[in-house]
């Protein structure tokens, strides 16, 4: 969030999305323009990869949060 603040103050940028796009292009650059890659995932085996991905998410408590997702709350206000 730093480096978009910083990004932003510069009002330089139109709107949130320029801004955005600028922090990622310096991110490309410190980065070498490398991908984001977990190489430690990538050299798992697929079910490897998957216990270990069911471990983390399972090591979360779970809210218990109710979300009406069905297809009529989610396109309520775009009318019938």
């Amino acid at each position: 969030m730093a480096l978009l603040r910083a990004i932003r103050t510069d009002s330089a940028y139109r709107s949130d999305d320029d801004a955005i796009g600028e922090a990622l292009e310096l991110l490309r650059t410190a980065h070498d323009g490398s991908d984001f890659v977990d190489t430690d995932t990538d050299l798992l085996a697929p079910e490897q990869w998957k216990a270990e991905f069911r471990r983390w998410a399972e090591s979360h408590a779970c809210r218990g949060a109710k979300v009406d997702d069905s297809r009529d709350s989610i396109y309520s206000d775009r009318g019938a």
